[in-house]
């Protein structure tokens, strides 16, 4: 590497979530890292950033819906909003807010790409 210059630059993750950026129509977004790059954010996510940076505890409520969630899971091993909104036949207001609490009680992952979300069991036993 004859006359390069190598630069290392470690950045700690923001303790302010979540950031947003403007766009060229004045349009506020959300985007997060995932490994290398910067992934716009679903209102999953969003909702995650956002609770997530408040320090209380997370209630977790275990009615029919969450149970036809883990039956489905245990199944099919992954699902996104849209089918647990349809299995639960609820909005997908509520259906987000199910999964969110999910997310922050550390029960689900979610998985985020540029073509896909989905949410999978997180891995107790490692």
């Amino acid at each position: 590497m004859e006359d390069k210059l190598v630069l290392l630059v470690k950045i700690h993750a923001s303790d302010t979530k979540p950031h947003y950026a403007l766009d060229e129509n004045k349009k506020w977004w959300v985007y997060f890292r995932v490994n290398d790059k910067s992934i716009l954010a679903s209102k999953v996510i969003v909702d995650v950033l956002k609770k997530g940076s408040k320090e209380t505890g997370q209630l977790i409520s275990y009615t029919d819906h969450e149970k036809k969630l883990f039956e489905f899971l245990k199944e099919e091993k992954r699902i996104t909003l849209r089918e647990f909104s349809k299995i639960t036949r609820s909005s997908n207001r509520h259906a987000q807010k199910i999964l969110v609490n999910m997310i922050l009680a550390g029960v689900l992952l979610p998985h985020t790409s540029e073509k896909e979300e989905y949410f999978t069991m997180a891995d107790s036993g490692k």
